[in-house]
């Protein structure tokens, strides 16, 4: 105080403290990523003071009936992931990873028993929080809508879909060559690529349709310019039969062997089936209890089956077949020609036998009947190296037959059985002629 000339001090000195600010890093927060959020103009906090971050503002008190939603002023701390609260001169630094959505956060101080103050403009936590599908889980082959639920969703953002545990590394260069290649379903869309047609600016549910193999996928997003990020840290299920593998392989013609399905979600609603040419339409099997090692995880312990090339099957749940990988072939004799053709009492020919994994260790034998099994005293014929033509195509010499029906058998080796391949041979009579005359005379029946 100046007065008539003389300035004095009145009482004891008293701070002004800096401007309490912040800024926040990344500019824009997004959910499921870390924010550093740094706060200015604080020197002498206490212990027991507090920096947090609230959904909606700072007031006291409960929150309002019907509040929570995105935007909604909730006044509770935001739901998130604390990591550190460190300080640097007149800067506390608040690291902080947000999971849940909220277009407008506060930033709050609460001194002692000071009411609680908000610290400049509030900013949004911005991204894509969860998603929804339908149906839950999805199944092979059979579409499914995704719905991604969010805020503020960009025209530029883009999902993807990877088996590889991560989302780091992803690159979609041909999301934007202007042309339509890869999975995609229109230019620059579909498929890997965003959704056709692209979101509008500040959307906050993206939903489309996609259909997928049998997997567990990581749904990774990339929110703007921001890196990809694996969304809602769970795996999304697409289920039914992967793969499959039998024991031995390859199988021998009716002869029991192991055939298992690995998939996801797989259960006794299921049915599978060997088919010959593809699977519309195949008779099924049901799976058993028994059969369940765990919904990942089928093992048939005793499935058989005749020589062939066939489509292995799977019906998840009813919701149609579909085939597994590739084709399985069961080794054995499938068929049979001869020339020459028909067959006559006294002429010689060559049977050929077709089939896969036809081999030198296997036998032939055509004894007379219908059917393989009587072969008792029956003289069969070793197959050697010579009468391999191919794998699949054996061409043996026969012996001349005498008239009468022979079934064509097969005992392919290291199984227990002759197999009987297709129907019976017939061997025809002589060709020629006779009279019931002893001396026909001229003109006269």
């Amino acid at each position: 105080l100046t007065r008539n000339g003389t300035t004095t001090q009145v009482g004891t000195n008293f701070t002004v403290l800096p401007a309490l600010g912040y800024t926040a890093s990344p500019t824009t927060p997004t959910v499921w990523r870390p924010v550093s959020v740094s706060v200015h103009g604080v020197t002498d906090l206490a212990e027991d003071d507090v920096i947090e971050l609230r959904c909606g503002d700072c007031s006291e008190g409960l929150p309002p009936p019907g509040s929570g939603g995105v935007g909604g002023a909730t006044m509770l701390p935001l739901k998130g992931l604390f990591q550190s609260l460190t300080h640097t001169g007149d800067r506390r630094i608040l690291n902080f990873a947000p999971q849940e959505l909220c277009a407008a956060t506060a930033v709050c101080l609460t001194r002692g028993r000071a009411p609680r103050v908000q610290i400049g403009a509030p900013f949004a936590v911005a991204g894509v929080l969860n998603y929804t599908l339908d149906p839950d889980p999805a199944v092979r082959g059979q579409p499914f809508t995704l719905a991604l639920h969010g805020l503020a969703l960009h025209t530029t953002d883009r999902v993807f879909f990877t088996t590889a545990g991560t989302c780091g590394g992803i690159t979609l260069s041909a999301c934007s060559d202007g042309v339509q290649n890869g999975d995609e379903t229109g230019i620059d869309c579909g498929g890997s690529c965003a959704s056709c047609p692209l979101l509008s600016g500040g959307q906050t549910t993206l939903t489309f349709t996609r259909s997928l193999p049998a997997q567990a996928y990581t749904l990774c997003y990339k929110y703007g310019t921001l890196d990809w990020l694996d969304i809602q840290q769970r795996l999304l299920i697409v289920a039914g039969a992967v793969t499959y593998a039998v024991k031995p392989d390859p199988p021998p013609v009716m002869q029991p062997f192991q055939l298992t399905f690995n998939g996801y979600s797989m259960s006794t609603a299921d049915q599978w089936a060997l088919q010959v040419g593809d699977c519309a339409g195949a008779t099924g099997t049901p799976v058993t209890a028994a059969q369940v090692d765990h919904d990942r995880l089928i093992i048939i312990p005793d499935a058989m089956s005749p020589a062939g090339v066939f489509s292995v099957c799977y019906n998840f749940g009813g919701q149609g077949w579909l085939q597994i990988q590739s084709n399985m072939t069961v080794s054995g004799a499938t068929n049979w020609d001869v020339v020459p053709e028909p067959l006559v009492m006294g002429q010689a020919f060559e049977m050929h036998i077709y089939g896969n994994g036809l081999t030198d260790g296997d036998q032939f034998c055509m004894p007379e009947g219908w059917d393989c099994k009587a072969l008792e005293n029956q003289t069969c014929m070793d197959v050697e190296a010579a009468h391999i033509v191919t794998p699949t195509h054996m061409a043996m010499p026969g012996l001349a037959k005498p008239q009468g029906r022979y079934a064509v058998c097969y005992w392919y080796s290291g199984t227990d059985q002759w197999i009987q391949i297709g129907g019976p041979a017939e061997v025809h009579g002589p060709l020629g002629w006779s009279t019931n005359a002893t001396t026909p005379v001229g003109y006269e029946p």
